[in-house]
């Protein structure tokens, strides 16, 4: 993932944060992408499976996006607003 790109989508408020807020988004057919922290809780993990949700496994922790990300806080799951390009299982992919 290109910090860069996850960056604009931030500043273009295409982003949700959390995941309340990912299965909010999901219900109404509004999530693109979900990125999840590689120290994202099982649980977290768990759930978007039970859900349906495709995710993408960062190689970064919370701690070090919320750095990198200038987020202020700490969050485990990014979720990019926008139509679903193709629907597939669920489960995750690594990051590139």
């Amino acid at each position: 993932m290109d910090y860069d790109e996850i960056m604009n989508e931030i500043e273009n408020e295409n982003v949700l944060f959390g995941i309340s807020e990912c299965f909010k988004g999901s219900e109404k057919g509004e999530i693109k992408k979900v990125f999840l922290a590689m120290d994202a809780r099982n649980e977290i993990e768990s759930s978007l499976r039970k859900k349906g949700i495709q995710f993408i496994k960062l190689r970064t922790n919370a701690g070090d996006l919320n750095e990198k990300l200038r987020l202020g806080f700490i969050c485990e799951v990014f979720s990019v607003k926008g139509k679903k390009a193709s629907s597939g299982e669920a489960g995750s992919a690594n990051e590139k």
